[in-house]
């Protein structure tokens, strides 16, 4: 104890902390949640955890000294984010995260309502899960039909064919990223013959178009002195489809940013790459040519975009279905509860399939697997009539 009240000492004179910063301990609760109320809530709520883990284990004079030292290593880590290029924060919080989530693997499989998601990335593309980690994480969520939509390339999906639980329903999939007249969209396809000539072509033409926006914002990035070692910058050309989370990572580890998100918004989505997607109509003849179910992802915009307004998204479904699209995301983790209802209304008055997802990204999105609207209610999986359409029989 006579160490952390030295290092607790030095931390106060080192960094010229306010006075109304100190934290006696009739004050730490109060001096804990001033803090960390800058943060998001997720870590907001983790940090009310590792409290209640404290309560819980540290019991009498020793909790006075210990906890204490505890916020003030907390605010050196902050502060020394924005200096530093391990992000120790950035450790804190991840460490009171994994006891969360990680060792609570059950505590969250209690929690989740939904047992289908249909729309997630791996590692293939621009998640943090390799496919296989992917498919151990779904299982431990309690999910038994899930689908894997990597953004413009198959290689996870195929790898899953072979790799997932018997006892899952795996759906392989894809989503499309894809231009239109009104503006952007993404197409989901499901169950596609992925050695069909016309969904090769659209695959190749994919590949080719990220490539080369790939190289634009790394020629972008230099212009603006951000650069990375030429290894770096191979290895990401040799990934099978390279977006946005890949760059704001490695602007991260080399200190150009402080988070991912912050890399994205204030400098990559500077970047012009204009006519760098497919035609959403090559999207979609392709997966209806290879026997596959297209569909539009988050039609009222995914996480990070504009949202999309009425208006446009009349124009733009009617350009689609007039290429022969057959479904429609009604159940998305960012919609709340209501824009789901509509969206379903909708694909019923149109005849369209109606299917659902998280949108999970591992740690690159905030969002938990099985997510189905904003709310994290329930659906009934009898609502997902995409379901029958792929030939899966409802989950008990």
């Amino acid at each position: 104890m006579r160490l952390g009240r030295k290092i607790s000492n030095f931390c106060k004179n080192k960094f010229d902390v306010s006075q109304e910063n100190k934290c006696p301990y009739g004050h730490t609760e109060k001096f804990a949640s001033d803090i960390w109320a800058k943060k998001s809530q997720p870590l907001e709520r983790d940090w009310q955890f590792g409290l209640n883990l404290c309560r819980k284990f540290s019991k009498g004079p020793q909790f006075k000294q210990v906890f204490p030292f505890a916020l003030w290593l907390g605010y050196i880590m902050q502060t020394a984010k924005n200096i530093l290029d391990f992000q120790l924060t950035r450790y804190f919080s991840l460490y009171v995260h994994n006891i969360k989530y990680k060792i609570g693997d059950k505590r969250r499989r209690i929690i989740m309502p939904n047992k289908i998601d249909l729309h997630m990335h791996s590692a293939a593309s621009d998640g943090t899960d390799s496919p296989l980690q992917l498919a151990e994480t779904v299982q431990s969520a309690g999910i038994t039909i899930f689908a894997l939509t990597d953004h413009d390339t198959v290689a996870g999906a195929e790898q899953l064919k072979c790799h997932s639980p018997a006892e899952m329903n795996f759906v392989p999939g894809i989503e499309f990223s894809c231009r239109m007249p009104f503006g952007k969209c993404h197409i989901l396809g499901y169950a596609c013959d992925t050695t069909h000539p016309s969904f090769r072509e659209a695959l190749a033409q994919g590949a080719a178009l990220r490539s080369a926006k790939l190289q634009k914002r790394i020629d972008f990035l230099r212009e603006n002195q951000i650069c990375f070692p030429e290894e770096e910058l191979e290895r990401l050309r040799k990934m099978p489809s390279v977006g946005k989370p890949h760059l704001g990572n490695l602007m991260v580890r080399y200190g150009f940013a402080p988070d991912m998100q912050t890399a994205i918004s204030d400098t990559l989505n500077r970047c012009p790459t204009h006519n760098s997607r497919i035609p959403a109509e090559v999207a979609v003849q392709a997966i209806l040519a290879s026997g596959g179910i297209p569909v539009w992802a988050h039609p009222l915009g995914g996480t990070g975009e504009k949202e999309v307004g009425k208006e446009q998204f009349g124009e733009m479904l009617e350009e689609l279905m007039g290429y022969g699209l057959r479904g429609l995301e009604c159940f998305y983790s960012k919609y709340p509860m209501s824009s789901c209802e509509s969206l379903s209304e909708i694909a019923q008055n149109r005849g369209l399939l109606v299917s659902g997802g998280s949108d999970y990204h591992g740690e690159n999105k905030s969002v938990q697997l099985g997510t189905l609207n904003e709310e994290n209610a329930g659906v009934e999986p009898g609502r997902l009539t995409i379901l029958s359409a792929l030939g899966i029989s409802l989950p008990t």
